[in-house]
């Protein structure tokens, strides 16, 4: 029935490129409008306004190269880009490209994927082999870590986390299942349009 649903819902307005169209993509964001991509070195940006130019802006070089996925998420809360090294960092920068904290311990192997709380705090799965799939999170201020996961259920790695709408769930997804693990701690929103699970 979904499906059905959405036949022919999706449209596409313009087809874009990178401008060198041999670089390695790693990640995708929105924020305001505006498309960040990583491309190989570089974060670069799309403003939607200018959508019929299709012309991506560099934003500023990093540390990517994109030999793998790389982590790109957008902390709202404090506007600024979230985005994992080749040296398996957790970076955070202004829009801009100022750096405002690096982040690597010995904890986490592989950080390639990132997710962030609408209270600043971030989600970062450690996507290595030896990690069993675990998760950690990392004060807003980059200066703390701790272990929130050590291990999913089948003990793969991690390829991708997300949270939910209402950042009360968080999704795992994993080479052969996906894991659904609800957050305890805080007060929920409360929406009158959200169903309750029976």
């Amino acid at each position: 029935m979904l499906f059905h649903c959405l036949n022919n819902e999706f449209t596409s307005k313009i087809r874009l490129k990178d401008c060198g169209l041999e670089c390695n993509n790693g990640d995708i964001c929105i924020f305001d409008g505006v498309l960040y991509v990583i491309v190989d070195n570089a974060i670069q940006r799309l403003d939607f306004t200018k959508l019929q130019d299709g012309i991506f802006e560099n934003c500023f070089d990093t540390n990517t190269k994109c030999i793998s996925l790389n982590g790109l998420e957008i902390d709202s809360k404090n506007k600024r880009l979230l985005y994992t090294s080749e040296d398996y960092e957790v970076v955070c920068t202004s829009l801009e490209g100022r750096e405002i904290f690096r982040y690597k311990d010995n904890c986490i192997k592989q950080a390639q994927s990132l997710a962030v709380h609408s209270h600043g705090f971030i989600l970062v799965a450690d996507t290595g082999e030896a990690s069993n799939g675990s998760i950690h999170v990392i004060s807003e201020d980059g200066k703390e870590r701790r272990t929130v996961l050590h291990n999913c259920y089948n003990k793969e790695p991690i390829r991708d986390i997300c949270f939910d709408k209402f950042n009360d769930r968080l999704a795992v997804f994993e080479p052969s299942y996906v894991e659904i693990y609800d957050l305890s701690g805080e007060e929920k929103p409360k929406d009158k349009n959200r169903k309750k699970a029976r």
